[in-house]
């Protein structure tokens, strides 16, 4: 016998369930690109929110509330929606989760502009408390490959920064099938997401293209991977592999200052000192060994930046 009870939140929220179904519209997901099971175990945990901390759901319908105003008085390209969400704390996952899966806001009002903010917003909030309990419902938005750059960007971000096993084989999933654009924009959320396999992986990848353009969102991508402020933290270095993983993209970043010039060079001469690890000096003492005259002043000039101003993390 099939049950039905409606579950009205602070978001305004109504579910309608039956047996293992549920009706909703989110932002991002509807009918089908969720399991079953996941859905009913977002569905869960919101209700659990709801009950616990219902006064978060009023905190993020407030941010929600405000995007137009916050568009408006924007200075930059969009309006700082990530910031206004990561304020709110832990507690405003899942009332940003049902957004995003289960019910959207009216957004029919909005300037692109705001729209394009208030959906990477969601996701990078979400995506920055990297709680694994939400990866089914960030790997679906992924897989949807919104048509707006920004905000499929902020889905491939969110997804690397869970950091996770099936996060990675997502990822490379994706990349396998993925060309173009969309396979750059892949390339480059994968620095986000800081193990020591997706160190490798993003070095291989840039040893073996020739593309400009793809070096420089592979040196990009190498620099967020081994950042040494983001090693600083203790949920990154909850892995483990802190060690490897700045080594790794030490030594590629400075392999790619050899190979290219111009615009590739100063971004790896620029991820050299964010990622801040000894190897670098040892690649750049083996490159010496092998270079020809252009090379060497060039890998003089980069050994000198790092003895002006580099300081170690071990």
């Amino acid at each position: 016998m099939n049950s039905s009870r409606i579950l009205v939140t602070g978001l305004g929220l109504v579910l309608l369930f039956s047996g293992t179904a549920f009706a909703y519209q989110g932002m991002f997901l509807t009918a089908g690109d969720l399991s079953a099971e996941a859905l009913a175990n977002v569905h869960s945990e919101v209700s659990k929110a709801q009950q616990n901390t219902p006064e978060a759901f009023d905190a993020v319908q407030r941010v929600v509330d405000r995007v137009a105003e916050l568009d408006a008085a924007k200075r930059g390209r969009f309006a700082p929606m990530t910031s206004h969400f990561k304020q709110l704390g832990p507690d405003a996952l899942w009332p940003m989760v049902a957004i995003i899966a289960l019910t959207g806001p009216d957004t029919s009002q909005l300037e692109p502009s705001a729209l394009t903010a208030l959906r990477a917003g969601l996701l990078e909030a979400v995506g920055g408390i990297r709680d694994a309990r939400v990866s089914a419902v960030l790997m679906a938005v992924m897989e949807k490959q919104d048509a707006d750059p920004v905000v499929f960007q902020a889905a491939v971000g969110a997804v690397a920064k869970l950091g996770h096993d099936e996060a990675i084989q997502h990822l490379e999933s994706s990349l396998g099938q993925a060309s173009g654009e969309t396979r750059l924009m892949i390339l480059r959320g994968m620095g986000l997401c800081r193990r020591a396999v997706i160190a490798q992986r993003l070095a291989d990848e840039l040893e073996k293209t020739i593309s400009e353009r793809t070096a420089r969102v592979l040196v990009h991508a190498l620099s967020d991977v081994g950042n040494s402020g983001a090693w600083g933290t203790s949920v990154i270095q909850k892995s483990g592999e802190e060690a490897s993983t700045r080594s790794l993209a030490a030594t590629a970043l400075v392999k790619a200052y050899v190979r290219f010039d111009g615009e590739v060079r100063q971004a790896a001469s620029n991820g050299v000192m964010v990622v801040n690890h000894p190897a670098s000096t040892a690649q750049i003492d083996l490159e010496l060994s092998e270079a020809d005259a252009s090379q060497r002043v060039a890998l003089e000039a980069l050994q000198a930046r790092i003895e002006r101003g580099l300081m170690f993390r071990r």
